[in-house]
């Protein structure tokens, strides 16, 4: 046999492409053969170097198959107009892995926070600048909520059930909502971690921190609740893990 013609598993050892995508793309028009008398696949290795290195480089770049085979009989402009929406395509695939990315990282911060947190009441200022109320017929707003969970907020007055609380969205930029929260560094916070254990879910798991608030004197007139992660505790029970801000007059 012609030593430039390689059986189907040849081409798949060489080029690291299962032999089933090599059957899927050669009945697609992406890689041609010929048939030897047994009827078995052969490539010859000089067209098929090139139809499959133009395949596995434009697969990479997420080009549709349909797309690709089109691509054999383009101009240059058309080629041109193709790959330029195929990086474009890429560009914005990237950016979206990046915010992604970032909420991961933050998602991993809180974690840390958590475990190095103990029952203490420290000062602190509120991270976020506003809050908008929750529309929860708002796509915005669920779509925002959904990106980042830990944007949740609950904010309530002292002296009011936790069930009666507020829940809003923290936000940085012109979302539209009706806005329950503006940050004034003028204002006195002091901050402590909670969690709410699901076997045992409860409208009051800040009574041990607002009977440390009556012990040191303090005087809470509302507090602003930010959800962190769920995970289990040392107890083994799933639990929601909160960062909570009393606002001191």
């Amino acid at each position: 046999m012609d030593k430039h013609l390689l059986h189907i598993k040849e081409v798949s050892d060489l080029y690291g492409i299962p032999v089933p995508t090599l059957r899927h793309w050669e009945e697609a028009g992406l890689v041609t053969s010929t048939r030897a008398e047994n009827n078995y696949r052969l490539f010859h290795l000089s067209g098929t170097l090139i139809e499959l290195g133009d395949t596995v480089f434009y697969r990479n770049a997420e080009i549709p198959f349909g797309t690709i085979k089109k691509m054999k009989t383009m101009k240059s402009e058309a080629l041109r107009k193709t790959l330029s929406s195929a990086r474009d395509s890429l560009r914005d695939k990237l950016l979206s892995i990046r915010a992604e990315i970032e909420r991961l990282e933050k998602k991993l911060a809180m974690i840390g926070e958590i475990e190095k947190c103990t029952d203490e009441l420290t000062e602190a200022q509120i991270p976020f600048r506003r809050v908008i109320e929750f529309d929860y017929k708002n796509k915005e707003h669920f779509r925002r909520y959904l990106e980042d969970p830990s944007d949740f907020i609950s904010i309530s007055k002292m002296g009011t059930d936790i069930s009666e609380d507020i829940n809003g969205l923290a936000v940085e930029d012109g979302c539209p909502g009706k806005v329950i929260f503006e940050r004034d560094p003028r204002d006195r916070y002091l901050m402590a971690y909670c969690k709410n254990p699901l076997h045992k879910y409860s409208y009051d798991y800040l009574g041990g921190l607002k009977q440390k608030l009556s012990e040191m004197g303090a005087v809470p007139t509302q507090y602003i609740l930010q959800f962190l992660v769920n995970m289990v505790d040392e107890e083994g029970n799933s639990a929601d893990y909160y960062k909570v801000w009393f606002k001191i007059s």
